[in-house]
């Protein structure tokens, strides 16, 4: 990804917290992004399967899966650097935390996006527990199945994923699956779509 299509990436979940385009947030964006790159410590783990497993015999993965050649389970990250950077800015400089946190959230998806494009020409965007009224106690099971604390990965037993600059999905193979609002259990209070934009269209 461009420095520039990255950086509108990054404002378009900045704009959501009062921070506009400058040249001076274009230095910081660009300082962060420079920091970010020396900073993480991206790994991963991708796994390939033909047949649904268990917890997937159940809606909404039923649906998601449906016309699918087979899916990958994935888990990523960005390292527990990433975190700890972040939570210093904020405190040092919210301004600039609030920046640097949304470059870590566009770095980790760049990343991602990277790795990505080497798997399938035809996949879809990942499906992570939690999405469509999907149960996120699901999260679980994903980070058995990949051994995810193998990459540094955890889950706390809120289901919040450490560190936070982390990524859990479903990615289905030869099928184009567009993400959608109507069964986000973030509907009726997203700030995206109250301001008329989609958080999957940044």
């Amino acid at each position: 990804m461009a420095m520039n299509a990255l950086k509108d990436k990054i404002y378009g979940y900045l704009e959501f917290k009062g921070i506009y385009r400058s040249e001076a947030n274009d230095a910081l964006i660009e300082q962060s992004i420079k920091e970010l790159a020396e900073l993480n410590s991206y790994r991963c783990v991708y796994k390939k399967y033909s047949e649904p497993i268990d917890f997937l015999l159940k809606e909404p993965y039923v649906s998601f899966l449906s016309g699918s050649n087979g899916y990958y389970l994935c888990a990523l990250t960005l390292g527990d650097a990433v975190d700890l950077k972040t939570e210093y800015y904020l405190k040092a400089d919210k301004e600039k935390g609030v920046i640097f946190d949304a470059c870590a959230n566009a770095y980790l998806e760049f990343k991602a996006d990277e790795y990505e494009k080497t798997l399938e020409q035809d996949i879809s965007y990942k499906f992570a527990p939690g999405y469509q009224g999907s149960d996120i106690k699901d999260l679980q099971a994903i980070f058995d199945i990949l051994e995810a604390e193998r990459i540094g990965m955890y889950l706390t037993e809120g289901y919040r994923i450490v560190p936070q600059k982390s990524m859990v999905g479903i990615i289905a193979i030869g099928k184009t699956a567009l993400k959608q609002c109507g069964k986000c259990v973030m509907l009726n209070s997203c700030v995206f779509r109250n301001a008329g934009k989609r958080c999957f269209d940044l």
